[in-house]
């Protein structure tokens, strides 16, 4: 059967019956005449709001070649037995190998030249590049399809764990994408952080992307602030006994019956003795883990292709993670070489962010750097997507929040204290006023 004109004459045959599948068509499907015909009749419905039949579309056409195509169309053999869904579906699986075949063939093209990781990020890229081509996914729901019986059961809620009174808004969702912004060294990596550890203490799997810091260095910061121990302390290796056991306790927190090595590190206080015993005859927890991902070079490919394997593996466990941070991030599709610095492959970027939480349903965090004014750096349009966004300014006790976009929840404004030498973000500090309310004279920020 030749499916793309067996489908556009079992649209024009019954144009009320085929809205839905109408829906789903995009005119890249097509090729040669018949994207010619399909190109008509978008034309034809963008007009009249509603497809037309064939005697309807002649009416449209003023040259003798196009006339002809549609003849030739309407007499088309077409099975008026099967369900024009079928033919959709069959119509799409055709379109996609197609593409599949061609993206395939010029990756084996230069498959010889690239190592391994660039490979698994080749795969990763024609995958997206497939599901850019052929999305049609979206669901439509009458009022028939919709329960309201429980006003409480909206989806998965996310605890970032930076604030008693956001996680009590119950505002943020498992497909949501939070950016938190503040400028260079204000302390966005350390919240970060702070929302992964929140994640690992929660029982869930959470993943940090780092792309300027090295794995060992956001490891010593989640281990200063898991267990209390002084960054410095780990970092420099100078912890005392009390600091080193602190520290034990909390490596051993990972593993499966890690409190039994914890009991035999209290009797030998090696460290390096405690680590060897674990990797060697402990098991991480399964569905309990940080997973840390340093990315120099980090794209939305290798984040897809992360959160692809996690989702597999960790399923529901898996809410939250962490990329840190967004504005070194390379959209997908676009060369390494990327103008980081471009505003439009900026917004791009965080609409391919948000997608990537939709798609794996998990909230996605990011910092992102401000500039003097507050803004975000080199693009405003970066917060287009974003579902809920944050501005974050350190002090020596304390970190501020101040909410600058807010999509489906109060905003609010509010302060965590902080321990520094420790990293941890403790409990809300006070209620604060922005200046913006202040010189509006409104002293009420919730």
């Amino acid at each position: 059967m030749q499916l793309a004109g067996a489908l556009l004459k079992r649209i024009m045959l019954d144009p009320e019956g085929a809205l839905d599948v109408w829906a789903k068509l995009r005119s890249n499907y097509f090729s040669s005449s018949h994207q010619v015909l399909y190109k008509l009749m978008r034309k034809y419905y963008d007009k009249y709001t509603n497809l037309p039949t064939f005697e309807a579309l002649k009416t449209q056409i003023r040259d003798a070649q196009t006339l002809n195509l549609i003849y030739a169309l309407q007499d088309l053999d077409v099975d008026l037995t099967i369900p024009l869904i079928a033919i959709f579906d069959s119509f799409l699986a055709e379109y996609t190998q197609n593409l599949a075949i061609d993206q395939i063939d010029k990756f084996l093209d230069e498959i010889t030249f690239l190592d391994t990781t660039e490979i698994k990020t080749k795969f990763t890229d024609i995958a997206l590049f497939l599901d850019e081509k052929t999305h049609s996914d979206e669901m439509v729901f009458s009022m028939a399809d919709v329960a309201f019986a429980n006003p409480e059961d909206t989806g998965t809620r996310i605890s970032l764990g930076i604030s008693d009174k956001l996680d009590a808004t119950k505002g943020i969702g498992n497909t949501d994408l939070v950016f938190i912004g503040g400028k260079r060294g204000s302390g966005k990596s350390v919240v970060g952080c702070n929302i992964a550890v929140e994640q690992f203490r929660a029982g869930n799997t959470t993943i940090f992307f780092s792309i300027e810091m090295r794995a060992i260095e956001v490891y010593q910061r989640f281990m200063s602030i898991l267990s209390g121990v002084p960054h410095d302390s780990i970092k420099q290796g100078c912890m005392n006994l009390q600091e080193q056991e602190l520290y034990a306790k909390a490596r051993c927190d990972f593993f499966v019956n890690g409190e039994e090595a914890f009991f035999e590190y209290m009797k030998h206080r090696d460290l390096k003795l405690l680590e060897d015993t674990l990797l060697k005859q402990y098991q991480l927890k399964p569905d309990n883990q940080i997973i840390l991902v340093d990315n120099r070079e980090l794209s939305i490919s290798d984040i897809d292709l992360h959160l692809h394997k996690a989702k597999s593996r960790f399923g529901d466990k898996l809410q939250c993670v962490v990329v840190d941070y967004v504005n070194q991030i390379v959209p997908a599709n676009i060369s390494k070489a990327v103008d980081m610095y471009n505003w439009q492959e900026q917004v791009a970027m965080s609409k391919e962010l948000k997608n990537l939480a939709r798609k794996y349903e998990v909230c996605l965090v990011s910092p992102y750097q401000i500039d003097a004014s507050g803004e975000a750096r080199f693009s405003k349009g970066l917060l287009d997507a974003v579902d809920l966004a944050l501005v974050l300014k350190a002090e020596s006790d304390r970190i501020e929040f101040s909410t600058t976009k807010s999509r489906s929840m109060q905003a609010l404004d509010f302060a965590t204290t902080i321990d520094w030498r420790t990293l941890s973000l403790k409990e809300d500090y006070i209620e604060f006023v922005s200046e913006e309310e202040n010189n509006e004279g409104d002293l009420t920020p919730w």
